[in-house]
């Protein structure tokens, strides 16, 4: 199985990453599989007659609900995978509401062995609700993942009146590397956020990213979003690692469009 791959990889010694990275992105393919046919359509449904609420705040709360409840199911869903294989691996979430969502362990000690970081994004809602804004200072290499689940409402099977949030598509970064992508690409990118004038100073400081037009303050949000990560020239120093900035684009690339 491939957990027991997984768990092999993040025990090597000298450490295995990119044979973690593939282990865990199977895992991850098999963990949404299951979600997809057993939990979502029973456990995180509704009835068509069951409308969702029409302002767009108040449709962003049932986004964010979703994704609370995809995050703790794709968990239980790993931890299915770890018990199966007989592994002795736990996905435990994190209780102080902060990076990460689900920290991979060890059953015996508890050591952390993996991060992740869950990002949900509803098909309506990709620009508004999808940020990965966490100090690179935070992450650490070869450790950290950011897992991408985007999600839509479906049909049950043999249930039309009935619609459960499922997953489309799913992936797993790592996500220092994406961080540093993220921070090089922007701070070398004169321009300011979209729809305003050019910056005349960008910098990044442990707290997170600054820009000054005519006062120093924070940046407004758009350094994070999932779908723009990297999306400028990469700088050279980050040549060695520009597989896995590709691989990020390929996959915001396969992204379904956008719709209600």
């Amino acid at each position: 199985m491939t957990a027991l791959i997984l768990d092999g990889a993040l025990r090597s010694t000298p450490g295995n990453w990119r044979g973690a990275l593939d282990a865990f992105r199977t895992v991850l393919s098999e963990a949404v599989d299951g979600l997809n046919s057993d939990t979502a359509p029973r456990l995180i449904a509704r009835l068509r007659s069951e409308e969702l609420p029409a302002p767009a705040r108040r449709r962003s709360a049932v986004n964010t609900r979703i994704g609370v409840l995809l995050e703790y199911s794709l968990g239980a869903h790993l931890n299915k995978q770890f018990r199966d294989a007989n592994v002795p691996l736990v996905a435990a979430y994190v209780v102080s509401n902060r990076f990460p969502d689900i920290v991979v362990r060890d059953l015996g000690d508890y050591r952390p062995l993996l991060r992740l970081e869950i990002k949900c994004i509803h098909r309506g809602a990709t620009e508004r609700s999808a940020n990965f804004d966490t100090p690179l200072n935070i992450l650490k290499p070869a450790s950290d993942l950011l897992v991408v689940l985007f999600w839509t409402w479906q049909a049950v099977s043999g249930a039309d009146d009935r619609l459960f949030a499922r997953i489309e598509l799913s992936g797993a970064f790592d996500a220092y590397v994406l961080a540093r992508a993220r921070d090089l690409v922007w701070v070398n990118d004169y321009r300011a956020s979209f729809g305003q004038a050019p910056a005349t100073f960008k910098a990044i400081d442990f707290r997170g990213p600054l820009i000054r037009t005519n006062r120093l303050k924070p940046e407004e949000g758009n350094l994070g979003k999932l779908t723009r990560i990297a999306a400028g020239e990469l700088p050279d120093v980050l040549a060695d690692e520009s597989q896995t900035v590709q691989e990020y684009r390929q996959f915001v690339a396969e992204l379904p469009e956008e719709r209600e």
